[in-house]
């Protein structure tokens, strides 16, 4: 599905797009009203381990699914094209969700972040360069799709990512209950 070329690609914009929006995020406003975390606990807790995994693993079934399935309506070149938007507008998404362990992206506020819309309108943006420069789509193997394309590419990465932005809110209730509770 992925070619190393396409592969570098998403190394050298996907990884340091996230890296520039998450150091730019302010920190929350609640974030000295929160008790420590407990001696010897990770990083992470199992909670956010399966939701990240849980993402990981819809969006790359959407991207793989995408592609096998476009593969009998569309050559090669177009099916990764379409597999690769599909990727890159998922793992976007995937950076505006993970900005916030208990809003969904569009309650998490873009203001304080410098970084978030320069970083993702020139991620996005490379999209159509990729597609349509023929000396990038040539290097990148890629045939551009149809507007069908694009909008089946562009819908798979955001519902394989989106759904999981509802229960957010619950485990923000949850925990805050459970906070409520014990105190």
């Amino acid at each position: 599905l992925l070619l190393p070329i396409q592969l570098v690609w998403l190394e050298l914009i996907v990884h340091p797009t996230a890296s520039l929006v998450f150091e730019a995020d302010p920190p929350d406003e609640d974030l000295m009203d929160r008790p420590p975390r407990r001696p010897g606990s990770g990083l992470l807790d199992r909670a956010a381990v399966v939701g990240s995994v849980a993402q990981g693993l819809s969006l790359s079934a959407g991207v793989i699914a995408l592609y096998l399935v476009s593969l009998d309506t569309m050559g090669v070149g177009q099916s990764r094209a379409v597999a690769f938007v599909a990727m890159v507008v998922g793992q976007t998404f995937l950076v505006m969700s993970q900005r916030s362990p208990t809003r969904p992206a569009w309650r998490t506020p873009l203001a304080g972040n410098k970084a978030i819309l320069p970083v993702v309108v020139a991620t996005l943006a490379t999209l159509p360069l990729l597609m349509y420069l023929v000396p990038l789509a040539d290097a990148m193997h890629f045939s551009p799709p149809d507007a069908s394309g694009w909008i089946t590419a562009i819908a798979v990465g955001l519902v394989s990512t989106i759904w999981m932005e509802p229960f957010k809110r619950r485990g923000a209730q949850s925990a805050g209950r459970a906070g409520k509770t014990s105190s």
